[in-house]
């Protein structure tokens, strides 16, 4: 405890010259160089000047100082061009310097002296490869949002990122794993620097629309201390900001139910999409004060496999933003955004009978303040106060007093009602600054220096009421009834049998929980000469329990100290080839479903199960209840600890390879444990996989649970990266990556919902390959090219080798495990691989100039034009065991078939007008 307030002591003395709450910056890049003579001398006083229509007064000026050195620290994402002028030399110019959001770039100039009396510019390429940075980021802006086959999805802009694709077992089919990642939780998400993450379950939140955005960074490997609450990757948006000129668009997107290829020809699908979306941008007065403005309505319609019916998706949503550029030092902006989701029949599915799915009700806003201030050449503050506020509700069609149905033991068909209604609240604020301080020559070796020192303040919280419609679900046997299933849904009383029962209390829950954290950090990135080294300390503290009344404040409560460090060498000195290493611990986010089944909290409904008396003809023969909640035992942040290497090298103008050597091990893993060991071990022989024995533990008496990270969970990834990009540049451009990935584990969830540890059954054969979320191999590449005519053609390609999965059988016969250790797997973790994907989106878009700057954009794309029908999700439940007849049934008549392959081909037409 001493050494933890010794390091909060040092850090907040660090602290002491700036604002009281400070914090992560995060929405501009930064240009930085050194001025030399010929004969290697620094230049002081060099008029440093960059342009780009990024910057509301058009242009931006500083001077070298006596080292020659200089820097703009808050650029807004874009293409620059930076001019050294200085009296007595030649002026030189670099273009093309592409700013991103959170990247540092080096662009140093070597000035002759001019010989000749008139003022002449000499102008090169800017550099392609940072050579200041450790973070290994992939952006894609706006040619790439506005060219790109895209299906109007703000979180699938990503997917041609290396290392990084969806989870298609989630119920948004659009959740990102990343970098060794298993669950979307691990991911920290942010729109203009503002975090978005869901309070609750930690994955996104807020969907903006693509047409707002002006720049989306997928990154974390290998970044500062001043980047934290994740454990996977970092998403971040930059919106657009408008500009000096009145510009907008009008743009529409249809597709057609009639354009998609079937995925099952005995379905009747539906796969139907459209979009309405108007933007305006420009000075409200020029050179001072931009606007933004944008709004859409989106909708979409589809069928998932085999299901009985459609989803619909409607998204109406709005975005205004304000940039005031107040003098030349200090800039501010504020955003406000708006959305609300609805959709019909959410969860309806090969099983889950249309009457039976959820209508999602879920509307939300957000408020976003920046204010950035440059204090001379030294100084640079940055000061945000954000949050968000919003709904997530799950409803019934028959209203909440009208019982779900299941026919369990034999169809598994859902009817007749939604089983559990879901209401979900979220809140989240956030207010801090951080504050840079640049300084050279500090030791005496020409070395310049970049401290960064912040601070972030954060509260948040969260409900979630979920109930039974009707206060309990049947559970029934259609096998009984002479019509069969068509029979039971008439009348469900022939489906009552001695198996039949009613379901109380499992999955129901009325949690009221919130967390508030604070985190600081200090950081230096020094260079000298060719290297440049990058230090930096996060420490952070979390505060978790249940809003007043509801429990003990305080249940979760850990703290963290994370340390980076990385180099960076220029090889040649001239910006072109750069080898960097770099370590760092990185901590993930507080989410309340880490504690939200905490003891206290009362959160947690009793479980009951109560099975049919054909004597009584009542449902009176009842086990007793249980409640699956827990004390809270040693717990800390969940972290990652990482190694990166990584080599890029500039081979002509726009033109990058790299790469990456990533090492990534996750530890305190939260979940919860059985600290019961009061069991009996059976041993079932004649296992269907191979034969042998597989061991099966009853539990004799209640489980005693306990949520903790000191539990021998554990997950370790390695992969490589190689990976090639050549900008826009002579009529096209092209970006590919390879990647190799392994990685093993023991569990995937990272919450106390793990089904590994919550009873010793979960816990065979957990080690192995991790299932549902990663490919060994994959290769991306997407790009464009200019056709004659006002012509372009553009896609993307993407193969994955194929996810991995694992067979298992459920326990009958089971005591006081019965609901939590009943499922077993038969095989090492991840045996089995799925087929591998191959995946081809293509557009075809035509554009004329109209009149007084008007264009029009037309354009024809496809989705999946290879049309492959690839297995993405399989039902991988075997069969059961019987633990008093030690026999084995199965396997099941649905095990091994797909419960979910890729979307089919659908054609999508749109236009913009643009002015």
């Amino acid at each position: 405890m001493r050494t933890r307030w010794s390091v909060v002591v040092l850090l907040l003395v660090m602290l002491a010259s700036v604002a009281p709450l400070l914090a992560q910056s995060t929405i501009t890049g930064s240009i930085e160089g050194k001025v030399t003579n010929e004969k290697g001398s620094p230049l002081e006083a060099v008029t440093i000047v960059v342009t780009s229509p990024a910057l509301v007064k058009g242009q931006a000026s500083t001077i070298t100082d006596a080292s020659g050195s200089y820097r703009f620290p808050a650029l807004p994402p874009g293409t620059y061009a930076v001019e050294a002028q200085f009296p007595g030399y030649q002026n030189l110019k670099q273009e093309g310097a592409r700013v991103r959001a959170r990247i540092a770039l080096a662009v140093n100039f070597v000035l002759p002296i001019s010989e000749v009396k008139e003022e002449i510019t000499v102008t090169a390429a800017a550099p392609e490869v940072s050579v200041v940075s450790n973070t290994v980021a992939f952006n894609f802006g706006e040619r790439y949002i506005d060219n790109q086959p895209i299906p109007e999805n703000y979180y699938k802009i990503i997917q041609m990122a290396p290392g990084v694709n969806f989870d298609y077992t989630s119920s948004s089919g659009s959740a990102m794993l990343a970098y060794g990642g298993t669950e979307e939780r691990q991911n920290a998400f942010t729109l203009d620097g503002v975090n978005v993450a869901d309070t609750g379950a930690g994955q996104h939140w807020v969907l903006p629309s693509i047409r707002w955005i002006q720049e989306v960074e997928v990154g974390g490997l290998g970044a500062a201390a001043e980047f934290g609450g994740y454990t996977g990757g970092v998403i971040n948006a930059v919106t657009k900001s408008g500009g000096n000129a009145l510009s907008g668009d009008v743009e529409f997107q249809y597709q057609s139910a009639s354009w998609s290829a079937s995925v099952d020809p005995e379905t009747d699908e539906e796969f139907s999409f459209q979009d309405y979306a108007v933007s305006l941008g420009g000075p409200i007065v020029t050179d001072k004060l931009w606007f933004f403005v944008s709004a859409e309505y989106w909708k979409q319609v589809t069928t998932p496999y085999k299901a009985q019916g459609s989803s619909t998706r409607e998204i109406p949503r709005i975005l205004g933003k304000l940039t005031w550029q107040a003098d030349d030092n200090n800039r501010l902006s504020m955003t406000l955004e708006y959305d609300r989701v609805t959709n019909e029949n959410r969860g309806v599915s090969e099983f889950v009978l249309p009457e039976a799915s959820s209508k999602q009700e879920a509307p939300g806003g957000l408020l976003a303040l920046h204010w950035e201030s440059v204090f001379g050449s030294d100084y640079f503050l940055n000061v945000k106060l954000s949050g968000y506020s919003g709904e997530d509700n799950y409803l019934p069609y028959s209203g909440d007093d009208e019982n779900g149905y299941i026919d369990y033991w034999n169809t598994e068909y859902e009817f007749a009602n939604q089983d559990i209604q879901q209401l979900n609240d979220r809140s989240l604020w956030n207010l801090g600054a951080s504050f840079s301080v640049f300084e050279d020559d500090l030791f005496g070796w020409n070395e310049s220096h970049t401290f960064k020192f912040g601070a972030e303040y954060e509260q948040a919280e969260s409900t979630d009421v979920w109930r039974r419609n009707g206060g309990f679900t049947y559970y029934l046997d259609s096998s009984n009834c002479d019509g069969g299933f068509k029979e039971l849904k008439a009348d469900p009383t022939c489906g009552y049998t001695e198996d039949a029962f009613i379901e109380f209390g499992y999955g129901e829950y009325d949690a009221k929980p919130k967390y508030s954290g604070y985190h600081l950090y200090a950081q230096d990135s020094m260079t000298a000469g060719r290297w440049t080294v990058n230090l930096g300390l996060r420490y952070g503290s979390y505060d978790g329990g249940w809003q007043s009344g509801r429990g003990t404040p305080t249940v979760y409560e850990t703290s963290y100290l994370a340390p980076r460090i990385g180099v960076v060498w220029d090889i040649l000195g001239n910006a072109k080839s750069a080898l960097k290493a770099h370590y760092g611990v990185y901590n993930d986010k507080a989410y309340t479903y880490l504690w939200d089944r905490e003891r206290s909290g009362d959160a947690v409904i009793p479980d009951q199960d109560c099975y049919y008396n054909p004597d009584t003809g009542q449902f009176d023969v009842c086990d007793e209840p249980t409640i699956i909640a827990a004390d809270m035992g040693p717990v800390e942040q969940a972290s990652v600890d990482e190694w990166i290497f990584t080599f890029e090298q500039t081979l002509a103008p726009q033109m990058v390879l790299g790469f990456d050597y990533i090492n990534r091990q996750f530890r305190n893993i939260m979940a919860m444990i059985n600290t019961n060991n009061d069991y009996t071990k059976y041993v079932a022989t004649d296992n269907p996989f191979g034969g042998g024995n597989l061991p099966v533990y009853d539990l004799n008496s209640p489980s005693e649970f306990e949520l903790t990270t000191d539990n021998g969970a554990y997950r370790d990834m390695q992969s490589v990266i190689l990976r090639f990009e050549k900008r826009y540049m002579d009529g096209w451009s092209l970006t590919s990556s390879l990647v190799w990935t392994d990685l093993p584990g023991n569990i995937r969830k990272n919450n106390g919902y793990a089904n590994e540890y919550r009873d010793r059954n979960g816990l065979t054969n957990s080690d192995g390959n991790m299932d549902f979320s990663y490919n060994e191999w994959e290769f991306k590449l997407y790009g464009d090219v200019d056709l004659p005519w006002g012509f372009q053609l553009s896609g993307n390609y993407t193969y994955l080798s194929g996810w991995y999965w694992t067979p298992y059988v459920r326990v009958s016969g089971l005591n006081y495990n019965a609901s939590v250790g009943r499922d077993i797997n038969l095989t090492e973790r991840g045996s089995q691989q799925l087929a591998a994907r191959n995946l081809l989106d293509v557009r075809l878009a035509w554009r004329t100039d109209l009149s007084k700057g008007m264009s029009l954009m037309l354009w024809v794309q496809v989705f999946n034009l290879l049309n492959t029908d690839t297995i993405i999700d399989v039902y991988d439940r075997w069969g059961t065991y019987y633990l008093d007849d030690n026999e084995f049934s199965g396997p099941r008549a649905s095990y091994g078939d797909p419960f979910d392959v890729e979307d089919p081909r659908q054609v999508r037409i749109g236009a913009r007008w643009s002015f």
